[in-house]
């Protein structure tokens, strides 16, 4: 649907509304696309244009409340504007029309988080680089918590690193108000944790955690292997068994070989399992034995000063 939406959406900007110029796509999901655009008559007038396929407006007007309430804050993308607009389509001779939907942020320049940018593959270097994207990250976690909105989506993609290797943060419109109930559930299936898959249930920061977590651990295994061992944990957490997911991601976090990394660069394999010990707390299943920001917030702060 995606691939019929998004380019009928796209000759709506270019041809129906003379506000916003599209430049260059950076990037696409299961949901829509987002481009670097100009925003014309207008300085600066940089700006990214995303374009949303999902048909649920209840859940796009809740995610669009949490992101006006954004903070300012150099490191996180701020929402603009947006709007719903209809997107008329055919398929096989027959008329439809959609309900999709346009959003207006800023634009914030960076680098993808990607192991590379890191330091070499597993070195001391790389995990004291992935320490810092995952304290600097918790750090703008703790803004969003301030100003009660829970970013829903945390995963490597959604992150940037600046020329200065600031953590930016992007892409809010799975975002929530902190404390709500809802029955949706949304985001990257692996990533989610267990309470996402709850017919109702409230969410606060240690979602986020448990996605930064999974996020983190990925860095560790490499992503499509993690992602692969992680599927064993995907019925538990959808059929609300914490205790059997919190079994298996133990088992899965101690199953990383920590000797490799040993013959790698003394002082290495001790980085990894310290660390290890850390993302194991982020991702418990049971929503009130995981870790809370402050005390992972301590935690990676003495990790990193003891690996500096």
């Amino acid at each position: 649907m995606r691939d019929i939406l998004i380019p009928q959406m796209v000759e709506i900007i270019d041809n129906e509304c003379s506000k916003y110029r599209l430049d260059e796509k950076l990037g696409e999901g299961g949901i829509g696309s987002v481009y670097k655009a100009h925003k014309l008559g207008y300085t600066p007038n940089i700006c990214c244009v995303k374009l949303i396929i999902r048909g649920d407006l209840t859940r796009f007007n809740e995610s669009i409340r949490a992101m006006e309430t954004l903070p300012a804050h150099p490191n996180i993308q701020s929402y603009q504007c947006s709007e719903a607009i209809i997107v008329p389509f055919q398929i096989d001779n027959t008329q439809y029309r959609a309900p999709c939907y346009v959003v207006i942020t800023n634009y914030l320049e960076g680098r993808l988080l990607t192991p590379e940018i890191l330091g070499p593959i597993y070195s001391l270097e790389y995990i004291r680089n992935l320490t810092r994207v995952l304290l600097n990250t918790l750090l703008l976690l703790e803004t969003l918590e301030t100003h009660g909105i829970v970013h829903r989506d945390i995963k490597r993609q959604n992150l940037l690193l600046s020329q200065s290797k600031e953590v930016l943060l992007l892409d809010f419109d799975m975002a929530m108000t902190a404390g709500k109930r809802t029955s949706h559930t949304v985001g990257s299936l692996p990533y989610l944790p267990p309470e996402a898959f709850l017919r109702e249930h409230t969410e606060d920061t240690r979602f986020d955690i448990y996605q930064l977590g999974m996020m983190g651990a990925g860095f560790l295994f490499g992503f499509q292997e993690f992602l692969k061992l992680a599927e064993e944990w995907y019925w538990d957490k959808v059929l609300n068994v914490p205790e059997s997911h919190d079994k298996k991601v133990i088992l899965t976090l101690d199953s990383l070989d920590k000797e490799s990394f040993e013959k790698k660069e003394d002082g290495l394999a001790g980085a990894v399992y310290n660390l290890i010990v850390i993302i194991k707390k982020m991702v418990i299943g049971k929503l009130d034995k995981r870790i809370k920001l402050p005390e992972l917030k301590g935690q990676l702060t003495e990790f990193l000063n003891t690996i500096n």
